[in-house]
């Protein structure tokens, strides 16, 4: 697989919609995309909960001790949301499948929440951030063994606190605390950072605006060009 391009950011921050813009921007230039949005959230989402499950029990029948492991150590992270922990492991399983499917096939992916994003929930679910932390760290080792790109782009999504609050307000997710939320994302991208300076990941992030996107967007077109300047970390705020 040639490279994965993945978004993260808090709830309402634009990860779907800017995923969606890029994934027709990339078809534009005469690229087929393997869209995790089409391949995690088709159909009702009765049908959606359903395939999730059948990923992690297929997961348990052909690694029962990796899935074990990795169901313990998220279960013992401290999160105070157990539904929100059940769904943490459901999703990283269902997209260890996805990783999966990608190394067969010669087509980019553009990502709108995957392995990276989980590290969000972790940290903002747990009562103490440093556990979360090396939970999320085992998990990204883990999933390497399932991703073979030539290039992990990450795009990180903050948005300013006044327009993150109105796009919350829209998707109606008054549950979660802005302020804490920003906190959590901050923490993960201070780790991923970390992390890019011994792995080679492409990190980019903007504000979530309309020109901010298209410099993202335009960095990102550079970057998957075989003779495309590269370095580490890209800011694309207007």
């Amino acid at each position: 697989m040639p490279y994965i391009i993945e978004f993260i950011g808090v709830p309402g921050s634009g990860k779907t919609a800017s995923s969606l813009k890029l994934e027709s921007l990339l078809k534009s230039e005469d690229s087929e995309v393997i869209s995790y949005a089409e391949f995690s959230s088709a159909g009702v989402i009765l049908s959606r909960i359903t395939r999730k499950l059948i990923s992690t029990l297929k997961f348990f029948i052909t690694s029962p001790r990796e899935c074990i492991g990795l169901g313990s150590l998220i279960f013992s992270n401290g999160g105070g949301y157990k539904l929100m922990v059940w769904s943490i492991f459901i999703n990283y399983v269902h997209f260890l499948e996805f990783l999966n499917k990608c190394k067969h096939v010669t087509s980019p992916a553009v990502v709108e929440q995957g392995v990276f994003q989980i590290g969000w929930p972790l940290i903002y679910y747990s009562t103490n951030k440093e556990p979360s932390l090396k939970v999320f760290h085992s998990l990204i080792d883990n999933a390497k063994k399932y991703m073979d790109p030539s290039l992990y782009i990450l795009v990180c999504i903050a948005p300013p606190e006044v327009v993150l609050a109105e796009r919350m307000r829209r998707r109606s997710l008054v549950d979660i605390n802005i302020r804490e939320s920003m906190e959590s994302l901050e923490i993960l991208r201070s780790s991923i950072k970390d992390l890019c300076s011994a792995s080679g990941i492409m990190f980019l992030s903007n504000d979530g605006s309309d020109s901010s996107i298209d410099i993202t967007n335009t960095i990102i077109l550079d970057l998957v060009k075989p003779n495309g300047s590269k370095k580490n970390h890209y800011h694309c705020d207007k």
